[in-house]
């Protein structure tokens, strides 16, 4: 996508998973790609052999996500390019807070600049911003390998979370500007604190009581509620196990 051109538009920056959906759209792609191929659930196996060391903090998340990744062994860029797109589609049109689209939409109407801005993976979350209407998309990047993907593919960036979303506005210039603008940042999670931090106007999405104790309440700070499709942690796990898995019923929004 082109770089932000002059003059300097009022900026719209969005975190994805939990702010524009209720999911981790992680796990609905690990489903969405399980779903066709159900033995790549195997593929999960070192990664759940891992998971018992994170709170001794003996793994670093960065690798955590990398062995997660792992389910997409031997898939050949072109058809990650496809699932990607089909995957694109699929969140946009059955997935989305349609509260939060429709601020999205007033965004871009009144010509604001909107910014994609999450830890997922690039290789389908620049299909979504595409797909939204973003001008800019700043993801995870994965490294594509040819004739096929590795188990534990490489992350050259890094995980792009917390200070390192601020970091890239930084580097692509959006925050650069010669006179005042107002920024609205959009989030549910503590993890964004750094963009949050940099805006005039701040909107929570479904916040946990953490996330709000953590802004001063003098912020200019606005909570929007969402209906979630669970009714409690329990009820969300065991949800997102059947997605991440493609299970049962939960095949049908994928294929």
């Amino acid at each position: 996508m082109s770089q932000p051109t002059t003059p300097r538009r009022n900026l719209a920056l969005f975190d994805m998973d939990g702010t524009l959906l209720a999911w981790d759209t992680q796990v609905l792609f690990a489903g969405f790609v399980c779903a066709r191929q159900p033995w790549r659930r195997l593929l999960f196996l070192p990664f759940l052999f891992m998971l018992p060391l994170i709170p001794l903090h003996m793994i670093s998340k960065t690798l955590m996500k990398r062995l997660f990744l792992g389910y997409l062994k031997g898939l050949t860029p072109d058809r990650l390019e496809q699932l990607s797109r089909h995957f694109a589609q699929v969140i946009v049109t059955r997935f989305m807070f349609p509260e939060v689209i429709d601020r999205l939409r007033q965004h871009q109407r009144q010509g604001d600049l909107c910014v994609l801005a999450t830890a997922s993976p690039d290789f389908y979350a620049k299909f979504i911003g595409l797909e939204l209407g973003f001008d800019y998309t700043m993801a995870t990047q994965v490294k594509i390998t040819a004739p096929q993907m590795p188990l534990c593919p490489a992350l050259p960036q890094g995980n792009h979370k917390g200070s390192r979303k601020v970091s890239n506005f930084k580097r692509i210039g959006i925050l650069d500007h010669t006179g005042p603008i107002i920024i609205t940042a959009y989030s549910d999670s503590s993890a964004d604190l750094p963009m949050l931090n940099l805006a005039t106007q701040k909107v929570l999405i479904n916040p946990s009581s953490k996330l709000r104790s953590l802004l001063p309440p003098s912020d200019h700070i606005e909570i929007i509620t969402t209906p979630l499709p669970w009714k409690n942690s329990f009820g969300k796990i065991m949800t997102t196990v059947k997605f991440l898995l493609g299970l049962g019923k939960f095949q049908r929004f994928f294929l």
